[in-house]
């Protein structure tokens, strides 16, 4: 996976040396290399996936079942292994996509992983839900993990440049309003 980002980094290089690139800060209005580079990153990393299915399973069940019983050194050596992987292919993603500025690939990486931990989960019903997905008025529940999973990559590699929003509307941001006083209503009479 690694080695066809790099291609594709060297590639987008190639492409807009003869141009004025712009500024990795810049954020904004999307082009239609940024949206054809979103749509090769996210072939690429689907594609990947797709072909190591046990793996993606896996994956989907690291936080709720694989992580709960281990040791602290076990866990530690993992993390960092796993961090430094995040950030040599987080560097690739920013390459790849001139409109992220260094150090937004990492964290780009993750949401990525959310969004397919859960499209995984979503994809593997159990045998009844697998049942009742075959009626004929449930098709928008039947969900093939390749498609979806690229089409879900390509939308959030897309909305990357986009400006981030305020930080009162970020998950987890606390959300602080103004306070204003109100005159009590008065009987009409």
């Amino acid at each position: 996976m690694n080695i066809h980002l790099a291609h594709l980094g060297d590639s987008q290089a190639v492409a807009g040396a003869p141009h004025a690139r712009p500024s990795r800060g810049r954020r904004g209005g999307s082009s239609a290399s940024g949206e054809d580079a979103a749509a090769s990153i996210a072939s690429i990393l689907s594609t990947t996936l797709v072909a190591r299915g046990a793996m993606t399973r896996l994956l989907s069940i690291l936080h709720s079942v694989l992580e709960q019983n281990v040791s602290y050194e076990a866990a530690l050596r993992f993390k960092l292994s796993l961090l430094a992987h995040v950030e040599r292919t987080g560097a690739l993603l920013e390459r790849c996509l001139p409109s992220l500025a260094p150090g937004q690939g990492g964290p780009l990486l993750i949401r990525m992983y959310a969004l397919l931990i859960g499209m995984r989960q979503v994809c593997d019903p159990s045998d009844v839900i697998r049942d009742i997905r075959s009626r004929p008025e449930m098709g928008l529940f039947r969900i093939d993990f390749g498609e979806e999973i690229r089409a879900s990559f390509a939308i959030l590699l897309s909305g990357a440049s986009a400006p981030p929003p305020p930080v009162s509307e970020r998950l987890g941001a606390p959300v602080l309003r103004e306070v204003t006083s109100v005159e009590p209503r008065r009987p009409e009479g």
